[in-house]
């Protein structure tokens, strides 16, 4: 916690606040006020495998992920926060480092567009534990994937021993089933 700023009491505050020299000072009661720390790590970690240029909507899935990639840059831009990007489909595609700054968070949100991956699968585990051995400090991570694989719940569980893990399922309603089209004979 960092010290914010003194303001004049309110019926209801915590004495344990009160400003006693300023209280002396002003000859009524003053508050100290507080602000939580912020400058906190965020990583936007997404699958980039084949399966994500799927859509049979307005857009693809990857479309979808690169906007959440860019509300997620820009709100920890706004929160004085570093956002990194990792991306991944069967081994570590990109990985770009945590930084603060609207540059950078565009960059973000243009690698996820346009960065074309060498690989067409998901290893879903071995990109998590890649990403886990990267960082060497604790992060926010949000995993940003249609979990198309197996075998990724081990890794999912180690990485959310170290680091703030936040899964967000991707997905497309004709994942499911097929439409209803008459049938060819």
């Amino acid at each position: 916690m960092e010290f914010a700023q003194v303001r004049e009491y309110v019926a209801g505050d915590d004495v344990r606040t009160i400003d006693w020299n300023v209280t002396a000072r002003a000859g009524k009661p003053f508050v100290r006020e507080y602000q939580e720390e912020r400058e906190l790590t965020l990583i936007v970690a997404c699958d980039l495998s084949g399966s994500q240029f799927f859509g049979s909507k307005a857009k693809f899935k990857r479309e979808t992920a690169a906007e959440l990639a860019a509300v997620l840059a820009f709100s920890a831009l706004r929160n004085n926060d570093k956002v990194g990007l990792y991306l991944f489909s069967d081994r570590k595609e990109r990985f770009t480092p945590p930084r603060k700054g609207r540059r950078h968070a565009l960059a973000i949100v243009r690698d996820v567009l346009a960065f074309e991956p060498t690989g067409t699968r998901t290893r879903l585990g071995d990109s998590l534990d890649t990403l886990t051995r990267l960082l060497h400090r604790r992060a926010i991570i949000v995993l940003v994937s249609d979990f198309q694989d197996e075998g990724w719940e081990r890794s999912l569980r180690r990485a959310s021993r170290k680091h703030d893990l936040i899964p967000v399922l991707i997905e497309d309603p004709r994942e499911d089933g097929l439409p209803d089209v008459p049938a060819w004979l």
